[in-house]
């Protein structure tokens, strides 16, 4: 199976955000500052309130937070990443070529491969930046 697709900014950046999102860790910082926020709010709101200002808390947590994804990830604006490329599943190998290099990842080099919204990722347990593939490549 072969597929073609540009990886663009776009991509690159609700890949991350998804991913970010999915993450326990910061579920569980961004709760709690809700929590102490609606925990502050309580007493001088009442609780729908505090409910309220919680949830904008929350809200505008994972603002900030996408806001710093976006300027961490167009500072380190990489050709090499946003570009056309090419991925071919192998009997042997997966394959992957863009522009400026051509890669095979043995089967046993692959740690898993992910479903999120709009994307799939392929893990390599020997390179920490995964292959992105868009659900709907581009011509």
């Amino acid at each position: 199976m072969r597929i073609q697709y540009e990886l663009r900014f776009r991509d690159y950046f609700w890949f991350n955000a998804i991913h970010q999102f999915l993450v326990v860790t910061y579920q569980i910082a961004f709760l709690v500052l809700g929590l102490l926020v609606f925990l502050g709010e309580l007493s001088q709101r009442g609780a729908a309130g505090a409910l309220v200002a919680a949830l904008a808390a929350y809200v505008l947590a994972w603002l900030l937070q996408l806001a710093v994804n976006v300027l961490v990830l167009y500072s380190k604006k990489n050709k090499s990443l946003l570009t056309r490329h090419v991925v071919e599943l192998q009997q042997e190998a997966f394959y992957e070529e863009n522009p400026f290099s051509k890669s095979y990842h043995y089967w046993p080099g692959i740690a898993k491969v992910v479903a999120r919204p709009g994307y799939q990722r392929a893990c390599r347990t020997h390179h920490p930046q995964p292959s992105i593939l868009r659900s709907r490549p581009t011509p």
